[in-house]
């Protein structure tokens, strides 16, 4: 089906949801690098800190850094989305699963005759069984993604 205007501001506001939780994500990392950074300084500037005291909260900086750049990366790939196919559907089920010490998140939604079950762990909280749902793909990517019928 092709997506109408609302399909598009719905995907719109699916995609500035997941855009405000990266760029959360980059300011706590962010002020966890500045913590660091400031560790780093105050044990540089004390003469009695040994060298190798001092490379533990710059390397943990230094990864804090990539995760950042990571983030930024990922940001800057969700802008450029554009919906490849869109349809609708009912959340006929909701469950989250333990594996290991990890949560999952599934949402099963039926539509046109077909199921979909998808891992939707921002998405969870918003939807209950028998709301309608937006079953869309995102051009290049061969997974099915859920959001709220607004």
């Amino acid at each position: 089906r092709i997506p109408n205007e609302n399909d598009l501001q719905d995907f719109e506001s699916w995609k500035r949801r997941k855009c405000n939780s990266i760029i959360t994500t980059c300011i706590f990392f962010f002020v966890i690098v500045l913590m660091f950074t400031m560790i780093s300084f105050i044990a540089i500037n004390a003469e009695s800190t040994p060298i190798i005291e001092m490379m533990l909260p710059i390397f943990i900086g230094l990864i804090f850094i990539v995760v950042i750049l990571g983030q930024i990366k990922k940001y800057f790939d969700i802008k450029k989305w554009e919906m490849e196919y869109c349809n609708y559907g009912v959340v006929i089920d909701k469950k989250s699963v333990s594996k290991n010490r990890h949560r999952r998140y599934y949402i099963t939604v039926s539509s046109n005759e077909n199921t979909f079950k998808e891992n939707a762990r921002s998405e969870y909280t918003l939807l209950n069984i028998g709301d309608e749902a937006i079953v869309f793909t995102i051009e290049g990517k061969k997974q099915i993604y859920i959001a709220k019928k607004n």
